[in-house]
Parts: C-alpha cells; structure tokens; sequence
C-alpha cells in the first residue's frame, strides 16, 4: 500500500473517533460517583486476557498498559489499532431489573518501532465514563407526600497518548507515557411535586477537566531454557493535583475545585511457551483513599474513595505462529480472568468487581487481524444487603488491527 493512502485511512480514523469519544459508554448507577466508571486501559487483546499485559510484548500488536512494551515491535511494521464495544447489564434492585445496552467507540491507536532502540505509539481512549439515570422518592418534611427525584448523568473524560520505548540493554526497556486527560461531565437532578408546584425544579452541574499527567514503565525478558521466555514488567505513575472547574447552569456560577489523581503501581509476569503459549498475571494498586477528590463532587453523596486494587490472569495460545500456516493455525485463542476493588466507597461499603473473559483473534490477511474479545463480569458493594444495586454484564470488543510494511526498502539489480 502507498504511503499517501496509508496516511488517509489513518486521518479518516482519527476523524471518525473524535466524533463519536464523547458519547456515553456506560449505563451504570454506580457512574454517578466520583469521575464516573474507571475504563480499561488495554486494547481487545489485553481484555480477552482479564485486562492483564504490565509483562505483555508482542511484535504485531499494541500494549498500552506499560510503554516499555513498545520495544518488542517489529521494526518494520507499522502498527494501527482500532476497536468497539458494545455492553449489555443486567441491574437489578430488590424486585426491579432494568437491562441497558450500549454501543460505543474504545480507542484508536498506531505505533511503530523507529530504530532499534526506540519504539513509540500514538492514541486516544476514554479514560472514564458516566451514563446513569436513577429515579428515587424522598419524604417531604412534614407531609406524608413524595419528592421524585430524577439524577442524570452522561460524559466523562478521555485521554490522548503518546508512549516512548527505549532498549537500553538486550532483554531490559524502559517507557515513559505522555497522557492528556480532557471532557466534561454533566450531572442534573430534577425534583418534581405535582401537588405543590408545577413543572420540576431542576440543578445542572457540569465538570470539566483539562490537565496532562505522566507514567512509566519497565520490562525484562529473559530466555530460561531454548524453548521458554520469561517477561516481569512494572508500571507507575505520580500524583497529580488537577483543578475542575464546576459550572452550576442555572446559577450561571463557577467554581475550581482540586482534583487529586493518585500514586500508582503495578507489577507482573508472563511466559512464552514454545512461541504458542502465553500466561500472565498481573497486579495493580492505587492509593485513592490518600486523595482529598471526593468532596470536590456536589453529587457524591455518602461516599469516600478507597485505595483501588487489581488482579488478574491471561493466556493466549496459537497453534503455529508461521505465517505460512493456515487460518486456523494461526488463530489466537484467549482466556483470562479478573478480580477489583473499585476506588469508590458507598456508605462504608467498598464495590467490587469480578469476571472471566474469553477473545480470538483472527487473522484475515497478511495485513489485518480481527480481535474478539468477550467478558462476563459481576459488580457491586462487597456485603450486598436491601436496596443495594448489583450490576451483571456482558461486554464484547470488536477489534482490528492494521500492520504494514513501510521502514522496508527494497534493493533492485
């Protein structure tokens, strides 16, 4: 393929993505905390794995979970990733059930290797999301009536990144990730009596966040016998202190609030068997609980953050990594699964969230492959009681990812 039309397929990519990021992802209550519903940071591959990849590098695709992992790109190729995602939960709360479904953008990516010692990749990706509508009546003092209470919420904040990967030894890179982090979330409540006032009366809070923070990374490969690599990998990221600016819509008010992002790190393992067999396992904490963030929300009632913490296991196995062998041959298949600790804490009580993931991937062409990937999962406070909402879902990622030949230069008699 020419570079020109190279280049204009990743323009319309970009251009197609900024158009749809900043719809809604989610569609769940427990959004309406916080800055919303943390998202996942890997692509489709990392997800079929239970969201692991700190120690994950491979040569035809992308890891945005540790930069270092930049360095195990091939050096010819030119890499572009895309994905989407569809989620379908099941909420139920007491004798209610409700079942929304979302269909949305992911991320977009591309990377290359450079030179033999630095590897860099470009993308954007939601960082977090809100999508929550909640209905619940409230006693007016004095009066045996209601109050309905209508809470919506929708946005939240996306992230563009530019990762650098740099080989300082055989075996040992390091990674530093550049991230912007940009959107709005918007918070209504509208309270409604039909007895003692028409109409409703509504508050419009609208949050946005405009800031870049940094992160890093590290990995080391060693071969422990002819047939068996083994890969450790580590990642961190500093604390940041953000500044929101809230926006009351009604009041035509303005106020900067101090949003604190928490220290963070994570470590963990993978091995490669015989070019077939991947495993890997990862763990991950973040110290919300030293951050001060939960009073910069006028709607996070009832709830602190708490230190978040991460576990989770992947396999990837292929029957024959030669591009000479047939599809089947080469298809990837992947299972994993996943156990957190949200970062948020409701009447005391922390969340929880647990599930298994399966994914292939398929590889239609010398130059495009096809990621599957699929997750059956279970979120909600650690001891259920009455009128505690619990969330099952079901998320599938639709992945494609794009290598081409463009660093090779043919020599001619």
């Amino acid at each position: 393929m020419k570079l020109q039309y190279q280049i204009i397929i990743l323009f319309f990519a970009l251009s197609t993505c900024s158009g749809v990021l900043g719809q809604t992802t989610t569609s769940s209550p427990y959004s309406m905390y916080g800055i919303g519903d943390l998202r996942q940071s890997g692509f489709s591959q990392n997800r079929a794995m239970g969201g692991s990849g700190i120690a994950l590098s491979t040569n035809s695709s992308l890891n945005p979970i540790n930069p270092a992992s930049l360095s195990g790109i091939d050096s010819l190729f030119f890499l572009l990733e895309s994905g989407m995602e569809g989620r379908l939960s099941t909420f139920k709360d007491g004798s209610q059930t409700q079942h929304p479904g979302r269909l949305n953008f992911s991320y977009l990516a591309f990377g290359f290797r450079g030179t033999k010692w630095w590897g860099t990749s470009m993308g954007i990706t939601p960082y977090s999301t809100v999508g929550n509508n909640i209905i619940t009546k409230k006693t007016i003092e004095g009066t045996t009536d209601f109050l309905t209470i209508i809470q919506h919420g929708e946005g939240g904040f996306n992230q563009f990144y530019w990762a650098n990967s740099f080989r300082l030894l055989k075996g040992l890179s390091v990674g530093i990730n550049f991230s912007y982090l940009f959107g709005t979330i918007k918070q209504t409540e509208e309270s409604s009596n039909s007895r003692y006032f028409s109409g409703s009366l509504t508050q419009e809070t609208n949050t946005d966040l405009r800031n870049m923070m940094l992160n890093y990374g590290i990995q080391y490969s060693v071969n422990i016998s002819k047939d068996i690599k083994g890969t450790i990998g580590g990642i961190y990221g500093n604390k940041y202190n953000f500044t929101l600016n809230q926006q009351d819509v009604l009041r035509d008010e303005s106020v900067d609030k101090n949003l604190t992002f928490p220290t963070f790190w994570g470590v963990g393992i993978a091995l490669n068997l015989y070019q077939r067999l991947t495993l890997t396992s990862d763990y991950k904490c973040s110290y919300w609980s030293k951050s001060n963030s939960s009073s910069a929300y006028s709607y996070a009632k009832n709830t602190l953050f708490t230190d978040s913490k991460d576990f989770s296991v992947g396999l990837e196995y292929s029957a024959s990594p030669s591009i000479y062998s047939n599809l089947i041959q080469r298809s990837r298949i992947r299972l994993g699964a996943y156990y957190s600790t949200p970062y948020i804490m409701i009447g005391g009580d922390k969340l929880r969230d647990a599930g298994i993931t399966a994914g292939l991937g398929l590889p239609v062409s010398p130059k495009l492959r096809i990621n599957l990937s699929y997750q059956y999962g279970q979120k909600g406070t650690i001891n259920s009681g009455t009128g505690v909402i619990t969330e099952k879902y079901q998320a599938m990622t639709f992945g494609i990812t794009f290598s081409d030949i463009w660093f090779f230069k043919p020599k001619y008699d």
